[in-house]
C-alpha cells in the first residue's frame, strides 16, 4: 500500500501487530475523537471525519473480510489513535493520507476524505 514515505516504516510495523477486538478498537477510536474534537491543536471537524471513516471501516469487518483487509483496517485505526507524536495539523494531514490509501485498497471510495 503506498503510504507517505515519512510514515512507511512505522506503519509497516503497525501492520505486523496482532489483531485486536474490533469492538474495542471502535470504542478506542470514539474516545480518541472525543479527546481531540474540541482541542486547539487540530481541526475538530477533520478529527471527527477521520473517526467516522475509521468507524465505518471497522463496522464492516466480519468473518468475510479478507485477512489482508482486516489487518489493514485495524492497523490504520491503531495508527490514527496512537498517542505519539502529539496530534497536530501536520500529523493529522499524514493520517488522512493513510486513511485514504486504506479506503482505496479496501474499495470503499464513498469513504474518501477530502
Amino acid at each position: 500500500m503506498p503510504v507517505p514515505d515519512a510514515v512507511r516504516s512505522a506503519f509497516d510495523a503497525e501492520l505486523r501487530h496482532p489483531l485486536e477486538d474490533t469492538r474495542q478498537l471502535r470504542t478506542d477510536v470514539a474516545a480518541w475523537s472525543a479527546a481531540h474534537r474540541d482541542g486547539d491543536a487540530v481541526d475538530g471537524d477533520r478529527v471527527q471525519a477521520v473517526a467516522e471513516t475509521l468507524d465505518a471501516l471497522l463496522k464492516r469487518v466480519s468473518r468475510k473480510t479478507t485477512p489482508l483487509h482486516h489487518r489493514l483496517i485495524h492497523a490504520t485505526a491503531r495508527w490514527c489513535i496512537r498517542p505519539t507524536p502529539a496530534l497536530d495539523s501536520s500529523r493529522l494531514r499524514l493520517d488522512v493520507e493513510v486513511v485514504n490509501e486504506t479506503v482505496r485498497v479496501v474499495r470503499r471510495p464513498e469513504l474518501l476524505l477530502a
